[in-house]
């Protein structure tokens, strides 16, 4: 296991996939308690598992899946002070000499982080594949929660033509989602926080959904297939978005993102508010007043 503390995480990777097990959020609690531990937003513990996995498919055979093991050059990476990005490489190698470096980029300040596989073709033949990457989760009961809030737990599919899609666990269960898409992106929901995979623009990807056995279900996207030529090299690349359903961010992230705050069929009167209220903070730098602010508009 390669531990990674950031500004934002702290984050368990297993080398065997090179998966993301586990994802601590530095600056959210698990409960309002003094002692609280962090909040776990990805988890490789049931009942409630949440992972990130990818990998490269090749018609070959010769390919890095989330099954095979990885290398590392150390086992604990800490983001300096003074480093705004924190680079995890790590380094698979094939008996034929294909090379695959699986690279997460880490940024200061930012829920963002970027995923690559680098592939290096160190034969005298080409090489063909393809990346792919999804979220893997069970499906729990939630607790704790009041009949007045609206939650959703599901998959989430965004496109430019259909916008914000629910992909419900028991559409999964149904039947397989199976879509080429442009520009658009997939997450796994929770009430505040949220996983998301974003592709590269302009490139066609096939969504799919999968259910697998103990209620757990996958949503994820795998790219267009791509040559790299004997002795070339070529970099796959993804990125991600695992944190809170904070707006601003999210919508620097990718179009659309900020759609996964979800105001159900309030959505219409919540939105122009949720601005309103922003606005004002964004002035006064104090949310009470904020809120005092806002009501006297609605007053008026």
């Amino acid at each position: 296991t390669v531990t990674v503390e950031t500004d934002r995480f702290t984050i368990k990777i297993d080398t065997h996939g090179g998966d993301l097990r586990r994802a601590d959020l530095v600056d959210y609690a698990e409960t309002t308690a003094a002692d609280s531990p962090r909040f776990r937003l990805l988890n490789d513990s049931l009942p409630n598992l949440f992972v990130m996995q990818s990998g490269l498919r090749t018609a070959s055979g010769v390919e890095p899946t989330h099954h095979v093991v990885y290398s590392a050059a150390q086992s604990d990476y800490r983001m300096a002070d003074d480093a705004d990005t924190l680079e995890i490489p790590l380094v698979w190698r094939s008996p034929e000499g294909i090379e695959v470096i699986k690279r997460y980029t880490f940024h200061r300040g930012s829920y963002a982080i970027d995923l690559d596989h680098e592939v290096t073709n160190n034969t005298a033949t080409d090489w063909h594949g393809r990346q792919y990457r999804h979220l893997q989760r069970t499906q729990v009961a939630v607790t704790g929660q009041s009949t007045f809030i609206y939650t959703y737990i599901g998959g989430v599919i965004y496109s430019p033509e259909e916008k914000y899609e629910k992909i419900k666990f028991e559409d999964m269960l149904e039947q397989d989602l199976d879509r080429s898409i442009s520009d658009g992106w997939a997450a796994m929901l929770q009430h505040y926080f949220l996983g998301a995979i974003i592709p590269p623009p302009g490139t066609a990807e096939r969504y799919y959904s999968k259910t697998l056995s103990n209620a757990r279900y996958v949503i994820g996207m795998i790219s267009p297939g791509r040559n790299v030529t004997a002795g070339e090299r070529s970099v796959f690349s993804t990125r991600l978005f695992i944190g809170p359903k904070l707006q601003d961010e999210m919508r620097a992230v990718a179009t659309g993102l900020e759609l996964t705050v979800d105001y159900g069929f309030l959505t219409v009167l919540a939105q122009p508010l949720f601005w309103l209220l922003n606005t004002f903070h964004k002035f006064i730098g104090n949310w009470g007043w904020a809120i005092v602010l806002v009501t006297l508009v609605i007053k008026l």
